[in-house]
């Protein structure tokens, strides 16, 4: 399983780079076998917007946000998507 953040529009502070990073890894151990990981947050006109999917060979899970600050995005994004999984591992089980 891989993953990647991309950064549109501002450069990222050191400590946010390593927070994403532990939070990718995280979802890593929970999403399905070979998915594929992507981040994309965006500034634009004074506000963060941000893209998060992951792309397995059976399912796709993909959720957006934005806000005016990075971290309301970036919890509304692992928010959801957290949801998405339990969901998933819910129905799975049934």
């Amino acid at each position: 399983m891989t993953w990647a953040v991309e950064y549109r529009s501002f450069n990222p502070t050191l400590d946010l780079i390593r927070h994403l990073k532990n939070e990718m890894d995280q979802l890593v151990e929970k999403s399905p076998y070979s998915s594929f990981i992507k981040l994309v947050l965006t500034r634009e006109d004074g506000k963060f917007y941000g893209q998060l999917q992951i792309n397995s060979p059976n399912r796709k899970f993909e959720t957006s946000a934005k806000s005016k600050t990075l971290p309301e995005v970036a919890g509304q994004l692992l928010g959801e998507i957290n949801m998405q999984l339990k969901e998933w591992k819910y129905l799975r089980a049934v």
